[in-house]
């Protein structure tokens, strides 16, 4: 072979490793660049959005904010203990602040104040009942019987004493010292507290005849719902029968309502959860006063 033809050769062989070279950096560009990408994505989605601010917010409010925004939160009272109840707690404080960046269903930590309450008065009635007057008030009863023994069945006990005294200012959370007797209702002590129980059912009873003829309870029931789908327009459904926690008269004017319901965010994240309701006014115009989903 002649000089030139060799090098004709060699330029040629050449050529083709320079071309594959070239065409293996190419393809593996290619190959690393939806790699890139979908990284890229992921931390973008990891990049999250801004926390809103829910300081000065009731919990129940600040929960409801935080979850229509893609993030979940954890609650405690400024003492360190765990609040599960929504109602009576004002946000004092926020981990991340407002306005951070944090990731979508990360969860943000919040500080809670109890809101101030009046101690009701509770002495002459039964436990059970004393309990759930105490407990609707925001307050925990701490119960003790004056003889020593253990109170197992509260609806066998009469309340005696309680510390603070009713009237006292409180706040949400705060504990009630309550002493009861079993004897005090056998000696005929307790006949004017079942005596008040009885007339607090015809109180009730009363309530709810004259409330019903100017608000049916179906059609505060309705009233309810339509608030609560204006309210999370990407879902709200009200489980009427199986999720029914309340309906009840607060008032001769106004039935409190109480549901398990199950709501929807706007990024199509569904919770189930509760939210309660007080329901005014007629059947042609009922108005929901106060709604809470928590």
């Amino acid at each position: 072979m002649s000089g030139l033809a060799r090098s004709l050769a060699g330029a040629a062989v050449a050529l083709a490793l320079l071309t594959s070279c070239g065409g293996k950096a190419a393809t593996g560009e290619a190959a690393t660049a939806p790699a890139a990408t979908a990284a890229a994505t992921t931390q973008a989605a990891k990049a999250g959005r801004a926390v809103p601010d829910v300081v000065g917010s009731g919990l129940g409010e600040a929960q409801t904010k935080l979850w229509a925004a893609g993030f979940e939160c954890e609650a405690r009272s400024e003492e360190g203990k765990t609040v599960s109840d929504a109602s009576g707690w004002t946000v004092v404080s926020q981990t991340p602040a407002a306005g951070e960046e944090a990731e979508e269903g990360s969860s943000v930590r919040l500080v809670v104040k109890g809101d101030a309450v009046t101690v009701p008065d509770v002495v002459g009635m039964r436990y059970d009942q004393a309990r759930d007057r105490l407990q609707a008030a925001g307050l925990e009863p701490d119960v003790r019987s004056d003889s020593g023994k253990s109170v197992l069945s509260a609806k066998n006990w009469t309340v005696l004493s309680q510390e603070p005294k009713a009237g006292s200012s409180a706040k949400t959370g705060d504990v009630v010292d309550v002493l009861v007797s079993k004897d005090a209702a056998a000696q005929g002590q307790g006949g004017s507290s079942d005596g008040a129980a009885s007339g607090g059912a015809a109180s009730s009873s009363s309530a709810q005849s004259v409330l019903s003829a100017k608000l049916d309870d179906a059609k505060a029931v309705l009233a309810m719902e339509k608030y609560g789908k204006a309210a999370f327009p990407y879902g709200f459904k009200m489980h009427k029968f199986l999720g029914e926690i309340a309906r009840e008269p607060k008032d001769e004017d106004t039935w409190f309502l109480k549901y398990e319901v199950t709501v929807t965010n706007e990024y199509g994240a569904k919770r189930d959860t509760v939210a309660e309701a007080y329901v005014t006014g007629t059947d042609d115009n009922p108005q929901v006063t106060y709604f809470l989903v928590y």
